[in-house]
């Protein structure tokens, strides 16, 4: 049983369809997670980052199943730029109307009247630079990172219980943030680009269909003869009885229009009893004459029971 390898490919139109839902997927989550924060002052911090980094990677997962695309390295990349933009996206907006809402209020406090925006940029600027010897967006992050902020527990009814970050420590914590979120979304768009694909049918294989299942008891015996290739003997292992548990399950996963000559895609599942799976022990490819040697070994396995009882 051989493991089974994506092919690495991928069209320019499926790369350009992943790379337009990473930008649309990470403005959208990153105005999301803005809104929440600014209009609801609601955060939770860590869960935030990577509910962002699963919607995300869920929405490059449904482009990668419907573009075709191969490539799991594609996919990881384009993953990490969406979790990457979802908080460019949301500090960029807390700063462009966040920050400088909050900065045209002391604006009108102080000379009594609307500012233009080039007045209320040199407003900006001059407190900027005399706070943190910076300007603009950045000089607006290290002002952020120098107050500080802290992280509380939402159980909690005293703020000593919170963690206290300022400096670098917080430059730290929105690193761990788009981390999380770029990884989540990378992981799951790559997985997604690994998946079973039949190139000659040009389809991806449909989900997983169980197909026999053979006694826990005789489990080590039956993944080494996978393992070494002896198909036909584990075959005479395996029935379609409704053996009692714990169990080994072996679905099959193939295309609809691939034919009996295509691929097999077999996985092994232990269950411990009706409806509680341990998950896949072992899964692979096998050509069409192994899948062939595994049924005739399930018809012989099958017959010599027949004759014993």
């Amino acid at each position: 049983m051989q493991k089974f390898r994506a092919s690495n490919h991928v069209s320019f139109g499926g790369f350009l369809l992943l790379v337009v839902l990473a930008i649309v997927a990470g403005a959208a989550l990153g105005g999301v997670l803005f809104a929440v924060d600014y209009y609801i002052h609601f955060y939770l911090v860590l869960l935030f980052p990577i509910v962002a980094g699963a919607i995300a990677g869920g929405l490059l997962a449904r482009g990668v199943y419907s573009a075709k695309v191969r490539s799991p390295f594609v996919a990881f990349i384009v993953g990490l730029v969406c979790g990457v933009l979802i908080f460019a996206v949301y500090h960029g907006l807390s700063y462009y109307i966040g920050f400088r809402n909050e900065v045209k209020g002391f604006y009108v406090e102080d000379f009594g009247e609307e500012p233009t925006d080039a007045e209320l940029n040199e407003y900006i600027d001059f407190g900027l630079q005399d706070a943190v010897d910076d300007t603009g967006f950045v000089g607006y992050m290290k002002l952020v990172a120098d107050q500080g902020f802290s992280i509380t527990r939402t159980a909690s009814t005293s703020s000593s219980s919170g963690i206290d970050l300022q400096g670098n420590a917080v430059f730290a914590y929105w690193g761990v943030e788009i981390l999380i979120a770029a990884l989540f979304a990378a992981f799951i768009a790559a997985r997604a680009a690994g998946e079973p694909f039949n190139e000659d049918a040009n389809e991806w294989y449909g989900p997983a269909m169980y197909f026999a299942t053979t006694n826990a008891k005789g489990r080590k015996e039956f993944l080494n003869a996978l393992k070494d290739g002896n198909f036909q003997q584990a075959g005479a292992m395996l029935t379609t009885q409704d053996i009692k548990y714990p169990r080994l399950d072996v679905n099959i996963r193939r295309t609809r229009d691939g034919g009996n000559s295509q691929d097999t895609y077999l996985q092994v599942v232990y269950n411990q009893r009706r409806g509680r799976s341990s998950g896949v022990v072992k899964q692979g490819m096998l050509s069409p004459s192994d899948f062939e040697s595994l049924q005739r070994g399930m018809a012989q396995g099958a017959q010599n029971t027949t004759f014993t009882s």
